[in-house]
């Protein structure tokens, strides 16, 4: 019977987001098994390379965030449920710092070459439910799903939220509690903005 794991997958994968946002691209497995007190082999028994590592905690992360920005956009008052959405980006943000530089760092494409084999099947529609909410969003607003409903859609609730925390990530800082108001009355006013 083999020895049950001392460190579970998620304190890798959280310790691997901390690496990330302190060292940036110079993050290596050595450093996240010192910050876990643990054998770097124990980290590799469970992630073979280092990307393989960080491709997990990327992984983890945007589901993480996908998973309160979807459950916000599915409230039944549209403004409501776009708000929601659109708050949660600095919000979340707030909450795990660590995993937004992370998710900040690397972009999809970044990883496609590096992506270990045993994930792939993960990373592949990893956008897609995100993509059919903002559909849906559009369609219930607008009437229609294509064209400028749905460009407006995504510039209101993934764009702006996403600029509006990107200065604070590059400088490693929490967002403010008034980027989270700011974004609220951005997004309502260019949702509006539509005939």
């Amino acid at each position: 019977m083999g020895r049950k794991p001392v460190f579970t997958e998620a304190q890798m994968l959280a310790a691997a987001a901390v690496e990330v946002a302190r060292h940036g691209p110079r993050a290596s497995v050595v450093g996240v098994a010192k910050s876990l007190g643990a054998p770097s082999g124990s980290v590799y028994h469970r992630f073979a390379t280092r990307d393989a590592l960080i491709a997990a905690a990327w992984l983890d992360a945007l589901r993480d965030f996908q998973s309160g920005f979807l459950t916000a956009l599915t409230q039944p008052d549209l403004d409501e449920a776009a708000v929601a959405a659109a708050t949660h980006v600095p919000k979340w943000c707030g909450r795990h710092l660590d995993r937004a530089i992370l998710l900040h760092s690397f972009r999809l494409e970044d990883l496609v070459d590096v992506w270990p084999e045993p994930l792939t099947p993960q990373r592949d529609g990893v956008n897609e439910e995100l993509h059919r909410a903002l559909r849906q969003h559009a369609h219930d607003r607008y009437g229609r799903a294509t064209g400028v409903a749905l460009e407006l859609t995504t510039f209101a609730l993934v764009n702006v939220p996403g600029a509006a925390v990107r200065r604070f990530l590059d400088q490693r800082r929490t967002p403010p509690r008034w980027s989270i108001d700011a974004v609220a009355a951005a997004i309502l006013a260019i949702l509006r903005s539509h005939p």
